[in-house]
């Protein structure tokens, strides 16, 4: 995220959403009511004139399990663009592959 908020243009928003991670139960049920939808990517990036762009970050050798791939074909039947990465290398590939003019660089 810290690159994404240097690098994205003025006009761009970028939000994490946090689903990750281990939760007890009621703080499940507090996540589901507050309108968290199992599944959703780890981030959206909405850039104006463009469908919006989401992110799913796993590491190398994971894949999403069913509710990401149910919810990321969702998203994409609504004209959303969802990207699989699993570097940050990868999602500023990514995006210029989109046409996203980017402010900033991943140091090499």
């Amino acid at each position: 995220m810290d690159y994404l908020q240097r690098a994205l243009p003025p006009y761009c928003i970028a939000h994490h959403s946090p689903g990750e991670g281990q939760r007890s139960k009621r703080a499940q049920r507090q996540l589901k009511r507050s309108g968290y939808q199992k599944g959703w990517p780890d981030i959206e990036i909405i850039w104006f004139g463009h469908p919006n762009v989401f992110i799913e970050l796993k590491a190398p050798g994971r894949g999403p399990d069913a509710d990401q791939r149910a919810m990321h074909k969702r998203l994409a039947y609504c004209g959303c663009t969802v990207l699989l990465c699993r570097t940050p290398e990868a999602v500023e590939t990514e995006l210029r592959a989109l046409g996203l003019p980017l402010r900033a660089r991943i140091a090499a």
